[in-house]
């Protein structure tokens, strides 16, 4: 058998492949291409969806930066509006304190006027004495009043026991003259009872002494003739 003679390429590239030879340049470019496909392969499994949920996260999370934002606004409101309330409760708390207080004060008020006065009417005064309605009301009878001419006077007796009455009116406290009965003569029922009522309110400004700033009348029609002397507090 004939011996071949074998030329090797000067170009390495242009010399067959061994097991042990150099890489040429068509598997380099396979290489680089594989490298390149991995690392697409590894994008697409990896880096897309951890960006996807990164993005997603931070949404999420200024989302809740606002929600967290909105809560403390609310919870801010909620405070305030419930220090008002407490406030609120506060100050009605003060005041059902300074109105309790004041009651009791009235109370014990008239319970002393009612109590002076009641022991200071005699039988024979005309006069009788109660309470009734936070007040005290003194009833003077109508036969102690007298018609004389053109004006009314009050029994001597009475206008004793009413200046008794003047005597416990303090500047704490107001007086209500109200009068009823039936017209007289000549003189209608608001007129005759206008003049009883007045009639008293005299003796108790002239002879008592009392201020007639504490002092007011009113009439009425109808009834027995008597006259009643109410005595509150002036905060009532």
């Amino acid at each position: 058998m004939a011996k071949r003679n074998v030329k090797w390429a000067e170009d390495p590239d242009d010399a067959p492949h061994s097991l042990g030879g150099n890489v040429t340049t068509e598997s380099k470019g396979r290489w680089l291409g594989g490298v390149l496909i991995v690392a697409v392969t590894f994008a697409a499994a990896y880096y897309l969806p951890l960006h996807r949920t990164h993005s997603r996260l931070v949404t999420e999370y200024g989302a809740l930066a606002e929600r967290a934002t909105a809560v403390e606004k609310e919870l801010a409101t909620a405070r305030a509006e419930a220090a008002a309330a407490t406030e609120k409760a506060a100050s009605l708390a003060r005041s059902r304190k300074t109105e309790d207080t004041q009651k009791q004060k009235h109370e014990k008020l008239i319970d002393a006027v009612y109590s002076d006065v009641d022991g200071k009417l005699g039988a024979d005064s005309g006069l009788s004495a109660r309470k009734k309605d936070d007040g005290v009301v003194v009833r003077l009878d109508g036969a102690s009043l007298k018609a004389v001419r053109d004006h009314v006077e009050v029994a001597a007796p009475a206008a004793k026991a009413l200046c008794a009455v003047a005597a416990d009116v303090t500047s704490d406290l107001r007086v209500t003259v109200t009068s009823s009965g039936a017209g007289k003569g000549s003189k209608s029922p608001w007129e005759s009872s206008s003049d009883r009522a007045a009639a008293v309110a005299r003796v108790l400004a002239d002879k008592c002494g009392l201020v007639s700033d504490r002092l007011s009348t009113a009439a009425r029609v109808g009834g027995d003739g008597s006259v009643e002397i109410r005595v509150e507090s002036n905060d009532r």
